[in-house]
């Protein structure tokens, strides 16, 4: 009797588990697909404050591959995972988040062309000055919540394009 019981136990599992296990993967893989944006990248954990332009980026064609953190934090006084390193097909670019939305209190120029070299101005409000150092031109975008670097033009268009369409 105990012999059948653990039997017909063992036959009921074998044919339900599956399907509960099918049920359980279809959940998991929809989570999975409701954290990543068009282009199948997982954005990680660290860097979700930013799904919003990560996902519209990827909207406008824009392929990213991987994103890391930058250095640019303390160009821009934001927290360590606020300033990401962002590799695309396109090209790689910075983008910052700044949680107090000041983004329109920066004031970026280029100062200076010397050979093979460009420095560009970054400016808070009354703030001291701090000079960007680069070896290609480059390009920023800028809107309340998020600054760019990027150092291609067609990249530049992109994310340009992006901010417009966010600011409407």
């Amino acid at each position: 009797m105990v012999r059948r019981t653990c039997l017909l136990f063992c036959l009921l599992s074998m044919v339900t588990l599956p399907i509960g296990c099918s049920k359980q993967e279809s959940q998991v893989s929809k989570e999975l697909n409701e954290n990543k944006t068009t282009n199948n990248l997982s954005i990680p954990n660290e860097y979700s404050h930013a799904k919003d332009i990560i996902v519209a980026l990827t909207k406008q064609g824009l392929k990213i591959n991987e994103i890391k953190n930058s250095n640019s934090m303390a160009l821009f006084q934001t927290k360590p995972n606020y300033a990401m390193y962002v590799e695309s097909e396109w090209g790689d670019f910075e983008l910052i988040h700044l949680e107090n939305k000041n983004g329109k209190d920066f004031i970026i120029i280029k100062k200076e062309e010397t050979d093979g070299g460009y420095v560009y101005s970054i400016r808070k409000n009354d703030e001291p000055e701090q000079l960007y150092y680069t070896n290609a031109i480059t390009y920023f975008n800028k809107n309340d919540e998020y600054i760019t670097i990027s150092r291609t033009k067609e990249l530049n268009e992109i994310i340009r394009k992006v901010f417009e369409i966010s600011q409407k």
